[in-house]
């Protein structure tokens, strides 16, 4: 987890940062509330990711030693559960992300992009039962 959650932030910040300037030019180049929408939730769950990741990782800080209240922070199940929000909300904003890019394109552009949706929908629920399997057997 002490590697997965800045690679989650990292990937979470530049979410972030892509969501925040599609929304701040479409706003002026749309009038479609529903692919505002998307975009402007797709910026949220990026950052709630990425502030879960921060928060966590200074709550696994080395200062909790010696049965200091770091111990229940440490516990692999609450970790496992933790990191598990943190990718689910990455995931959640690059699939609302990419379902607003794709709202208003032509039927083949949409097509193609509801299949990178199901792509990526397809690689995190593999990597997320891969990663489950992995903490259960400990």
């Amino acid at each position: 987890s002490r590697t997965i959650m800045p690679m989650l932030a990292a990937v979470g910040t530049f979410g972030a940062a892509v969501s925040f300037g599609t929304l701040f030019q479409a706003r002026s180049t749309t009038s479609n509330v529903t692919v505002l929408a998307l975009m402007a939730w797709a910026w949220t769950s990026f950052i709630f990711g990425v502030a879960l990741c921060i928060i966590w990782q200074v709550a696994l800080a080395a200062d909790f030693r010696d049965g200091a209240p770091g111990r229940a922070f440490r516990h692999t199940l609450v970790i496992f559960g933790v990191l598990m929000m943190c990718c689910l909300s990455v995931f959640a904003g690059t699939l609302l992300l990419s379902l607003s890019l794709v709202y208003d394109a032509a039927p083949a552009i949409r097509n193609a992009g509801f299949t990178a949706v199901f792509l990526i929908s397809t690689v995190t629920l593999i990597a997320g039962l891969r990663l489950t399997g992995t903490v259960w057997r400990r």
